[in-house]
């Protein structure tokens, strides 16, 4: 049995984020295995950031500061998202007035889309490796608001069938 001094987090409710490093299909990447799906939000206020670091949340500067402009870079807080756990995430593709509730297989559908803004529930999850520890971020629920076009908005109130 571990022990741990960590005090976990809140959970955090944060409505119109920025995402990025969007990888909810999970694909292999220079530093992540195949199957891992995550993304990250976007801090760009530095108070914000830095009282979630307080508050425990692992935050990684965003790009390293330049001496010159030493506050002028952001933060982002690495997110996973785990459809194999007791309470799988839900997500949901808002355009419009629609929203989809995305599943394991569509959801990667947000890898490729432009986010304007996320709604998201984070839950901090401790974590024990190799005599280490650490908070990680899990996604609960998000509402990703993707750009519509105008040919989204003209063909909305359409029921679509399947050509199959």
């Amino acid at each position: 049995m571990n022990e741990s001094n960590i005090v976990l987090p809140p959970y955090l409710e944060l409505e119109g984020m920025k995402i990025v490093f969007k990888n909810l299909k999970g694909e292999k990447t220079l530093y992540k295995p195949a199957g891992h799906r995550s993304f990250s939000v976007l801090f760009e206020d530095h108070e914000m950031a830095n009282h979630l670091m307080n508050l425990g949340w692992p935050l990684k500067p965003l790009n390293p500061p330049d001496p010159e402009y030493p506050n002028d870079f952001s933060y982002h807080l690495p997110v996973r998202v785990n459809f194999d756990s007791r309470y799988p995430p839900q997500i949901y593709r808002v355009k419009g007035k629609n929203a989809l509730l995305l599943t394991e297989d569509s959801v990667a559908m947000i890898d490729h889309a432009t986010v304007l803004s996320a709604d998201l529930v984070i839950a901090p999850n401790e974590w024990h490796v190799q005599g280490k520890q650490g908070i990680s971020a899990y996604l609960q629920t998000m509402y990703a608001v993707v750009r519509e076009t105008h040919l989204d908005a003209k063909y909305a109130d359409y029921n679509f069938v399947d050509g199959g």
